[in-house]
C-alpha cells in the first residue's frame, strides 16, 4: 500500500510524498482542504525504477509482481487527479481546487511518458507469452494501442489541451451558477 504524507510547506512542490509502506484510508484524500498535489520528480522516479526493474526481472513471475505493484502505485496516483478533477468540477470558482487542476493539468502529460515507457517495457518483455497467459491478450492490444498514441514531443500540446478543456468546463459551469 502507500502512504501519504501531510503537507509540509504551501509551495505546490512537495505537499505529498508518496512512498510504498503504510496503509492510509484513501478517505483522507476526500478531505476539502488537503491539496492533492504531489512531488512530481519522485513519481517520475518512482515509474522509472519501476520500468528499470521490470526490465532486469529474471522471470515471468518477478515481472508479474512487479506489474501488480506498479498498477497499485498507479491508481493511488490516478485516483488523487481523479479526486482534483471532480472537486474542481463541483465548483469551479473555488482557487483552492482550480489551482489544484491546474497542477494535474500540468503534470498528468508528464507522468504519461513514464507510464508509456512501462507499457513498451511490457510489450519487449522476453516473457511476453507467459505475461499475455496470466494477463491476457487484451492488455497487449490496449497496450500497443496506447504507446502509438503518446509521443513525448506532444506533451506542452497535452497540457495545453488539458488546460482548455478544463477551462471551457469551468466557463460552462459558471454560466449555471
Amino acid at each position: 500500500m502507500f502512504s501519504f504524507e501531510a503537507p509540509t510547506s504551501n509551495n505546490n512542490v512537495n505537499l505529498f510524498s508518496i512512498s510504498v509502506g503504510i496503509n492510509v484510508p484513501k478517505a483522507a484524500l476526500l478531505t476539502p482542504g488537503i491539496n492533492l498535489t504531489f512531488n512530481v520528480d519522485k513519481v517520475k522516479k518512482d515509474l522509472k525504477t519501476f520500468t528499470e526493474n521490470f526490465m532486469n526481472a529474471k522471470t515471468a513471475e518477478e515481472q508479474l509482481s512487479i506489474i501488480r505493484t506498479y498498477n497499485a502505485y498507479n491508481d493511488e496516483i490516478d485516483s488523487m487527479m481523479q479526486i482534483a478533477m471532480i472537486r474542481y468540477t463541483i465548483d469551479t470558482t473555488d482557487t483552492f481546487y482550480e489551482a489544484e487542476q491546474n497542477f494535474i493539468d500540468q503534470v498528468g502529460p508528464e507522468i504519461s511518458e513514464y507510464s508509456v515507457a512501462f507499457s513498451q517495457a511490457i510489450l519487449k518483455s522476453q516473457f511476453r507469452t507467459e505475461l499475455e497467459k496470466n494477463l491476457g491478450s487484451l492488455l497487449f492490444k490496449q497496450l500497443e494501442l496506447s504507446t502509438k498514441v503518446f509521443n513525448p514531443s506532444i506533451i506542452e500540446l497535452l497540457q495545453e489541451d488539458y488546460s482548455n478543456t478544463i477551462w471551457f468546463s469551468g466557463e460552462t459551469d459558471a454560466r449555471y451558477i
